[in-house]
Formats: C-alpha cells, sequence, structure tokens
C-alpha cells in the first residue's frame, strides 16, 4: 500500500510540474525506460509496415503510444503519446502518417474510398472499418486529402466523409477537418510538434476552402440544371398527351364539353415541378454541408421565386379551379423548400379555401359526364333493340319465303 501511495504521489506531482513548468520540465519526468519502450515498439510496427503487415503494424503503433500511459498514468490519467518528448513523437508522428497512409491505400484498392464497412470495430482490427479518406485525413496527409478533393465525384456520401466540425457556446459550426488531436485529460497538455502545426494550418487554410468550393460547384451544378429543365419548352410526347387534346378526345367520345383549355404556358410550368422541386431540395442538402445559413441563399431564393410564380397562377381566376388549386398546392410545396413559412401557410390556407369550388366545378363535370355515360347507354340499348327487330323482320321475310315456295311445289307451279 505505502508503494502504491508512492506511485500516485508522484504521479500527482507529475500532473502539477506539468502544469507548472509545460511541456519541457514534464518531459524529463517520463522515463528514459518508457521511451526506449516506445522506441522498441516502435521497431516493431516499423518492422511490420515494411512487411505490409498493416495489422500489426498498427497494433504495435498504438501500443507505442500507450506506453506513456501504462508506465506513468497506472489507470489515473491519460498521458499524450507528446510526452515522450519531441524527438521520439516526431518519430511515432512519422510512423503513424505512413500506416494511416498505407492503409488508406489498401482501402482505395478494395474499392472502400468513403463507405463505412461492416467488421470488427474494436481491438486491433477495428481499422478494418474505415474508409481511405477516413485514413487521409487520421494520418493528417494533407496531399493525399488534397488528390481525393480534386478528383471527388459529385456524390453527397463520398463528401460526407470528410464532414467533421464542432459548434462554439454561440451556435457556431468549425470544421475541424486535419484539427491536431487534442486531450483534456490531467498529463495530456502538451504543445504539438512544429509539423502538426504545419499540416494543421494547411488544412484549414487550403484543403477546408477546397471542400467547400467544391461543395458550392456542386450545388451550383444542380442549379443550372434546374433553371433549364424548368424553363424547358413542352416536348412533343407532353404536347400530345396535354390535358387539351384529352379534352377534345373525351368531347368526340362522351359528347361532353371540353373543359376550357390551360394556356400552354401555365401547363408547362405544372409539369416542370416534380424535378424542379427534387432539384433544389438536392442543392440545399449539398450546402447544408456548409452550416451556414446563409450559403442557402442562392437555392431558397429559386425556390421562393417559383412559389410566387405558382401563386400567381393560383391567384389568376380566368383558369379552371382545378388548376389554380394545384398552383397553390405547388407554391406552398416551393415555399416549404425555401423555408418560408408565413408564405407556405398563406399558400395551404388559399388551396383549403377553394375546396368548394373545385368540389362543385368536378361535381358539375361527373354530372355531365354521367349523363353522357346514360345517353350513350339508351342509345345502345336503342341499337340493339333495332338490330333485333331487324333481325325479326329478316326471319319473317324468309318465313313467307319459304311457304311460297312449299305452295308452288304443291301445285307443280313452273315459273
Amino acid at each position: 500500500m505505502y508503494q502504491y501511495l508512492q506511485k500516485q504521489s508522484g504521479l500527482l506531482v507529475l500532473a502539477m510540474l506539468t502544469m507548472l513548468f509545460g511541456v519541457s520540465q514534464a518531459d524529463t519526468l517520463v522515463s528514459a525506460e518508457t521511451i526506449q519502450l516506445a522506441n522498441s515498439r516502435m521497431d516493431k510496427a516499423d518492422q511490420a509496415l515494411q512487411l505490409n503487415d498493416l495489422a500489426t503494424a498498427h497494433r504495435f503503433l498504438e501500443s507505442a503510444g500507450r506506453a506513456a500511459t501504462e508506465n506513468h498514468g497506472r489507470g489515473l490519467a491519460v498521458i499524450t503519446p507528446r510526452a515522450l518528448g519531441e524527438q521520439t513523437y516526431g518519430r511515432y508522428f512519422d510512423l503513424r502518417q505512413r500506416i494511416f497512409t498505407a492503409m488508406g491505400k489498401k482501402a482505395e484498392a478494395n474499392g472502400i474510398v468513403w463507405q463505412q464497412t461492416s467488421g470488427p470495430n474494436d481491438g486491433p482490427n477495428r481499422w478494418r472499418s474505415r474508409s481511405a479518406i477516413g485514413w487521409y485525413i487520421s494520418a493528417m496527409n494533407a496531399d493525399e486529402v488534397e488528390r481525393m478533393l480534386r478528383n471527388a465525384p459529385a456524390e453527397y456520401d463520398y463528401f460526407m466523409a470528410f464532414y467533421g466540425g464542432s459548434v462554439d457556446g454561440e451556435g457556431r459550426f468549425t470544421f475541424t477537418m486535419g484539427d491536431i488531436e487534442r486531450h483534456t485529460a490531467p498529463l495530456s497538455n502538451y504543445a504539438p510538434i512544429a509539423r502538426e502545426l504545419e499540416l494543421q494550418s494547411r488544412f484549414r487554410n487550403e484543403l477546408i476552402p477546397l471542400y467547400k468550393k467544391k461543395i458550392r460547384q456542386n450545388a451550383e451544378a444542380i442549379l443550372n440544371l434546374e433553371a433549364n429543365h424548368f424553363a424547358s419548352p413542352l416536348s412533343d410526347l407532353e404536347k400530345q398527351y396535354s390535358e387539351e387534346n384529352w379534352a377534345s378526345v373525351q368531347e368526340a367520345v362522351t359528347g361532353v364539353k371540353a373543359e376550357k383549355p390551360t394556356p400552354p404556358e401555365v401547363t408547362r410550368k405544372l409539369r416542370r415541378t416534380d424535378d424542379s422541386k427534387e432539384m433544389l431540395r438536392s442543392a440545399i442538402t449539398w450546402l447544408d454541408l456548409l452550416n451556414d445559413r446563409s450559403e442557402l441563399a442562392p437555392a431558397i431564393s429559386v425556390a421562393a421565386e417559383r412559389g410566387q410564380t405558382f401563386m400567381t397562377i393560383g391567384n389568376d381566376t380566368s383558369l379552371l379551379p382545378t388548376v389554380r388549386q394545384n398552383g397553390y398546392e405547388e407554391a406552398g410545396d416551393y415555399f416549404y423548400i425555401a423555408k418560408d413559412t408565413p408564405r407556405r401557410e398563406r399558400a395551404s390556407e388559399l388551396y383549403m379555401s377553394m375546396g368548394d369550388e373545385v368540389d362543385a366545378y368536378l361535381d358539375e363535370r361527373n354530372a355531365m359526364k354521367d349523363a353522357a355515360q346514360e345517353k350513350m347507354q339508351a342509345d345502345a340499348e336503342a341499337f340493339q333493340e333495332a338490330a333485333e327487330d331487324m333481325q325479326k323482320t329478316e326471319k319473317e321475310k324468309k318465313a313467307f319465303a319459304d311457304e311460297a315456295d312449299s305452295l308452288e311445289a304443291e301445285l307443280d307451279f313452273d315459273p
């Protein structure tokens, strides 16, 4: 017990010296035996790396990083590998970069670029569930991360693999990709080495801005597609199956007077909404990755503009009630995308207010269709009856002819 208390007292002294004198004083308190142990484990990790035995290399690397904690922490503190001193930790950092980069290369070769695959997620094998991008970021390998960003496909999940950040007390988001790992446990407040600071600066000043730029480009490409789609004219097929053509066919078949045709421009806009809304939602999903509401402005502006376009259609009393109600419905959908609650609620109110008018109109149209159908049924029955009468008449004529032929035969009448 006395020896245990001595060790714990020594640990507390180490912690106090760390806080009072900083890294240089505390480094002298990490024993030479601990540094030797860490280097021995790193030798084994390096040898395994040379043999491309990445699982073993990773296991000995982690073991080397725990050397200070094992020999001095005694379960009460997590001691960062930086406590091993600048030279030993510099070797550890370089080896960590090489092993993690090799793991990233292997994952990339196996097609695991951004995907999180299934597999053991603890112990020495937990690295199997990591993606190439995740390994390169953990390695702080700025060159590989830049390569992955510059060659990035326009796939949302791919960009999510780079995502990471923190929120301060005022709700402001900061990207942390490439940030130096910091620990808050006792005996962990050691300054990073110059190489870490250099790489962190490159991530913050070059790679995170590149990441944001690529996201904006992807969103802009989607918005351009939406603009072209929404402005595109009716195709020949759309014209062929237009509401006006169908109404004409219906009138010819049923005898019901065709509805007042909807202007082609209104029809065109209504036919563009499904894909248009999907594209706008997609653009906003991309821009949400930037965690800055002001970045949403381009997509929100378009959505609000589309909403107002369909509000105008809804307000046009020269159009059919059903078309106007569709206009309000589409307006509400676009205002929802634009996150404009007041105008979305107004569009919803107008949509609901037209319910009785639309119902009355549809009832009238259905009554006309029912009447036309009844007339067609009556005409069909009359036609059938006439056909049957004609068949009866033909039978009578045939019976009369047969009777005449029989009489002639009896009288041996030779015409």
